[in-house]
């Protein structure tokens, strides 16, 4: 009897049934807010993303030819509901045309220490500009994947051309006091690569100055009129 009760005794130590579990029943959180939430020998993961925001600053001025500032900033909340800088981490700048939607990457900016970003951009034509983060899941990094998308764009912003007058003449000369100058020339506009092309425009007035007097004079108005601003 004393044998039989030994062996069942060394039995109940051995068996692997009373092997105490590996992991702890609490829950564990882990680097991209991952919840670990272990079950009995069965592990259920849930992934939790952090919010992000973006903004996008743009001139108000663009001036085809030009390089401006594109700037903004990146930010991530984290799991107790503070907002902070996401830093070293590559966004993705876009351009469509008016026309569009067709939108093409024009640069690829990379947050600092404070989550702060800016590039220089070439002003080409009108068009929408737009700036995102962690929209690429095939090809950003596996650590973008703890971070929700965020958005920034525009609206459809109206650009500027340097102009010229080329050709410019004036005749008859000599005119006399009282007499009528016509001008002509070609308005020019100048491409975002320098090169100048012909800018369609309304025709040049006409206006009076006396003979041998330097500068323009008023034009005379008529009684009862007032005077306008001139065309744009």
């Amino acid at each position: 009897m004393r044998r039989t009760l030994a062996i069942v005794a060394a039995l109940a130590v051995a068996s692997p049934l009373t092997a105490a579990p590996a992991l702890a029943a609490a829950p564990q959180r882990g680097l991209g807010a991952r919840t670990l939430s272990p079950t009995g020998p069965r592990l259920d993961i849930a992934e939790q993303r952090l919010k992000t925001r973006l903004t996008m600053n743009v001139p108000d001025r663009l001036l085809v030819g030009e390089r401006v500032p594109v700037t903004g900033r990146l930010e991530r909340q984290d799991l107790d509901g503070t907002w902070g800088p996401l830093a070293g981490k590559r966004l993705d700048l876009q351009f469509s045309r008016p026309s569009g939607p067709d939108w093409k990457t024009i640069a690829a900016p990379v947050t600092d220490a404070d989550g702060y970003y800016s590039v220089q951009v070439l002003v080409v034509e009108n068009g929408a500009w737009a700036i995102e983060f962690a929209n690429d899941p095939v090809n950003f990094p596996d650590d973008y994947r703890g971070y929700e998308m965020a958005y920034a764009h525009t609206s459809v912003r109206q650009v500027t051309h340097r102009t010229s007058i080329s050709g410019f003449n004036a005749a008859p000369e000599p005119v006399g006091r009282g007499g009528t100058l016509r001008a002509s020339g070609t308005v020019m506009f100048t491409r975002a690569d320098g090169t100048k092309g012909r800018r369609a425009a309304p025709p040049c007035g006409s206006s009076s100055r006396p003979t041998g007097r330097p500068g323009r004079t008023r034009p005379r108005s008529r009684p009862g009129a007032t005077a306008g601003s001139p065309s744009t």
